[in-house]
């Protein structure tokens, strides 16, 4: 199988598995499929933006697992993305969404597939303090962001990483959330990559941060 769609996408530097190829090429599919059928066009171009953000999302995963080895991890609001689970392995990453899920139904739990799956409300989580090394925060607005940063800060433990991306916020929004943080330095081959012009940001809670 042939995936075309790539071709632009990838350096040499950067090559990927065929595997790889086909899990983002999944999560294209489920990002565009309902406006598929209604405007054909549009998809095209989301598709190519959204095949393009999860490549550099793939990537920018890699180094963070390459570079700091955390074994236990909080995906708050993760949908459906798998990409998270897939590079880190499904047993460190905690999906955590709010839905009215019932099995069955078609949201985003029976999509994301197997894994650690936990229907619950992320400004009142049921975990412990100091539960989690790392928070993923992906495809957020500011708002919910900032509705929900203070429980996953009580759950990360000091010293722990909070990754988010540039989708919906810019920089200057992003680090004002963090002012307290120590903001970690992303290479920058990871960012502002192809059409997607996504960006990475990574900031460590203080060693005596006290919830």
């Amino acid at each position: 199988m042939e995936f075309e769609g790539f071709e632009g996408h990838i350096s040499k530097e950067d090559e990927i598995s065929q595997k790889v190829k086909e899990v983002i090429e999944g999560e294209v599919l489920k990002a565009t499929l309902p406006i598929r059928e209604e405007d054909p066009l549009t998809a095209e171009y989301v598709e190519e933006v959204e095949r393009d953000y999860k490549i550099s999302q793939y990537l920018f995963l890699k180094w963070i697992d390459s570079t700091f080895h955390h074994e236990k991890i909080l995906y708050a609001g993760s949908g459906f993305d798998i990409l998270p689970k897939f590079v880190f392995g499904e047993e460190k990453v905690f999906h955590v969404s709010l839905e009215n899920y019932k099995e069955g139904d078609d949201k985003y739990f029976p999509l994301l597939g197997s894994g650690i799956k936990i229907i619950a409300d992320n400004r009142r989580l049921s975990f412990d303090k100091d539960s989690f090394e790392m928070v993923l925060f992906f495809g957020l607005s500011v708002q919910t962001i900032e509705d929900q940063l203070s429980e996953s800060v009580r759950v990360l433990k000091n010293s722990g990483l909070v990754v988010c991306d540039r989708t919906v916020v810019n920089e200057d929004n992003l680090s004002d959330l963090f002012l307290d943080y120590e903001k970690v330095e992303v290479p920058e081959r990871f960012q502002n990559r192809g059409v997607s012009e996504t960006q990475f940001f990574v900031f460590r809670k203080p060693k005596e941060y006290k919830n």
